[in-house]
């Protein structure tokens, strides 16, 4: 179950013909490269330079989102998505981003030890894919992490109900145990206070004899 990310790479072209050979040019470039070679400190630093140049650069605040999830800082990576979500007005830049938003959430949910997280994950996760679709229709990694979602979603949902289920059956054996024993419990009682009767009885008959 191979999770699939879009990265920055899409945009390396863009870069390099769009901004023509700018300081902002520069320092993504560099960035690029840094980020291929997954020294993400590198990496950063460029792409923040590119924001001083331009702060609100869809493409540098896209590309800072990888690198904190290539440090495995999910929530900063997040929120560097919605920023540029808010800045871009490139159709297929924001699918990449809603993509990459649905991509946390899985993978949140992949490493969920609790059900109802795992669920609460997917169905976010879900709803950020078919975001990504909306706006991008031919995205084959989208449709796929979508499909992989929706399959792991009803599966927890199936194991949820299954565990309910055997959850209810053992307290109903429970509830039966504990009523047997309480008839045998009742059964012993009367067997004692028989006995004691009887040993009563016998008690008052040798007296007067």
């Amino acid at each position: 179950m191979n999770l699939k990310l879009a990265t920055f790479l899409t945009f390396i072209v863009f870069t390099l013909t769009a901004m023509a050979q700018t300081s902002e040019w520069k320092y993504m470039n560099k960035g690029n490269r840094a980020f291929e070679n997954k020294d993400y400190s590198k990496a950063e630093l460029n792409y923040m330079n590119v924001l001083k140049q331009n702060p609100s650069s869809p493409e540098a605040l896209f590309n800072l989102g990888n690198v904190q999830l290539g440090k495995n800082n999910a929530k900063a990576a997040y929120d560097y998505y919605e920023k540029v979500l808010q800045n871009s007005s490139d159709t297929i830049l924001s699918a990449m981003t809603c993509h990459n938003q649905g991509y946390i959430y899985q993978a949140t949910a992949m490493s969920s030890t609790q059900e109802s997280e795992r669920q609460k994950a997917l169905r976010v996760a879900i709803d950020h894919y078919k975001q990504a679709l909306r706006l991008n229709p031919k995205d084959d990694n989208t449709r796929y992490n979508l499909a992989l979602c929706q399959k792991l979603l009803k599966d927890s949902q199936q194991e949820s109900q299954q565990q309910e289920q055997e959850s209810s059956a053992s307290q109903e054996e429970q509830a039966e145990t504990q009523s047997e024993q309480n008839l045998q419990e009742n059964r012993d009682d009367k067997q004692t206070q028989q006995l004691l009767n009887l040993a009563k009885q016998a008690e008052k008959k040798a007296k007067e004899k």
